[in-house]
């Protein structure tokens, strides 16, 4: 959502982005004010993350209607791919981590660069478009 504000601010817009967030903080409230019991500190965090995502979605919304099309179904799919090479890189980490080492060094020496090498191997896998940007850098 940040990037999408940026984009109305550099066309001298603020009212949409403030709206938004206007919008955005009081489904929070309401958010937090249902899952605050039944949740705890687990409903905090699940309502900020939801009312980012809606002033995400609401901003992109917008921006579309002002500009046209903004790509996003190549932004759309660029996410699924970056979240699947996440899911699989997590999930080496917490396995790698989850085994007894010699020495407690090797609990972050192991699982670290062993996760950095299955997201890049994933990157490549997936033709992740921002990767490659990346590695030609």
């Amino acid at each position: 959502s940040k990037i999408f504000a940026s984009a109305f601010y550099s066309f001298k817009e603020t009212k949409i982005p403030v709206k938004t967030a206007v919008v955005s903080l009081l489904f929070n409230i309401i958010l937090i004010s249902i899952l605050i019991k039944p949740c705890r500190v687990t409903g905090l965090a699940l309502a900020a993350a939801a009312s980012s995502w809606l002033n995400a979605i609401l901003l992109g919304y917008f921006l579309r209607k002002r500009i046209g099309k903004i790509g996003a179904r190549k932004i759309i799919a660029s996410f699924g791919k970056v979240s699947v090479a996440s899911a699989v890189m997590s999930v080496v980490a917490y396995s790698l981590s989850a085994v007894n080492y010699s020495h407690a060094i090797f609990t972050v020496l192991v699982p670290i660069p062993a996760a950095i090498i299955v997201f890049v191997m994933m990157c490549v896998l997936l033709r992740i478009d921002e990767f490659k940007q990346l590695w030609s850098i």
